[in-house]
């Protein structure tokens, strides 16, 4: 039964078409075409703070240092972001890059000039496995 005083709105056309296309990035990570992003997009893996469920966004890389093994993302959304919240309470995660899954930990330094007020995460390889490639985390129901 459903109630007259209940008001039933759409989701905004735009985060539609920004979800769509956050899928469809994570989709062609998941069928082997991440090396289409030319090393400007990796896959965070990441787990839910408080329902533990695991997570995949797809990140734009700032930086990339192959020598030492790190990677530098920016939350454009702050601090508010529910991958940069997650990535706080957990920061030991997995990360896919190209077609390579490499095990690594969130370290929260502050950023340059020119990120002033965007919050920056530093992926670390596992100092335990530099530059070691690890299999993917299962994925959920499987």
């Amino acid at each position: 039964m459903r109630r007259k005083d209940v008001v039933y709105r759409q989701p905004d056309p735009s985060a539609r078409r920004r979800r769509r296309v956050v899928r469809l990035h994570v989709l062609l990570f998941r069928a082997g075409l991440g090396p289409l992003f030319r090393r400007r997009i990796l896959l965070l893996h990441h787990t839910g703070r408080t329902s533990g469920h695991a997570h995949r966004t797809p990140l734009k890389v700032m930086q990339h240092d192959p020598a030492d093994g790190s990677w530098t993302v920016v939350s454009t959304l702050g601090t508010r972001a529910d991958w940069y919240r997650n990535l706080r309470q957990n920061p030991k995660t997995v990360i896919q890059f190209g077609n390579r899954h490499h095990a690594v930990t969130a370290r929260f330094p502050s950023c340059g000039e020119s990120h002033q007020r965007l919050p920056c995460v530093r992926l670390e390889t596992t100092p335990a496995q530099p530059g070691a490639e690890t299999a993917p985390p299962p994925r959920p129901g499987s």
